[in-house]
């Protein structure tokens, strides 16, 4: 639904004030990530965790609307989300950086797919380009 929803306010904005936002969205949750980090290496330091990470820990956000709000300004922003999404992962589930990462890759093609469709449905994707993009995407990985 995030995403559905940030397709439709995208549209009411021109495309210069869409990047400008997104560039302080980018300072925002780089200066996040950095905090979270640190946080948690100092948190893992002196607890001396080395069992795999526990899904049961204190949450600080619900995953579920904190979903929906990543998937709103993913799609506002016309952006995959890769960067957003970890940062969501890592505080509403409280994983570690490792695991959001490795958890987030889902989520992060879906939005994705999602953001390309509409884009080339209304005309804004060239479609050999993104194809192209995709094979050599497949070739590297």
């Amino acid at each position: 639904m995030g995403v559905f929803i940030g397709t439709l306010i995208s549209r009411l904005f021109p495309g210069k004030e869409i990047i400008f936002l997104l560039g302080f969205l980018l300072f925002a949750v780089a200066g996040w990530m950095y905090y979270l980090s640190v946080k948690m290496d100092k948190a893992t330091e002196q607890q001396g965790d080395t069992e795999p990470h526990n899904f049961q820990k204190k949450k600080l956000f619900n995953p579920g609307l904190s979903g929906f709000g990543v998937g709103i300004a993913c799609v506002f922003f016309a952006i995959g989300g890769g960067f957003m999404i970890i940062p969501e992962i890592m505080l509403s589930m409280d994983f570690p950086l490792v695991d959001a990462i490795a958890t987030g890759l889902l989520p992060f093609g879906i939005f994705s797919l999602w953001i390309g469709d509409e884009y080339w449905i209304n005309g804004s994707a060239l479609l050999s380009s993104a194809v192209y993009m995709m094979i050599t995407g497949l070739v590297g990985a």
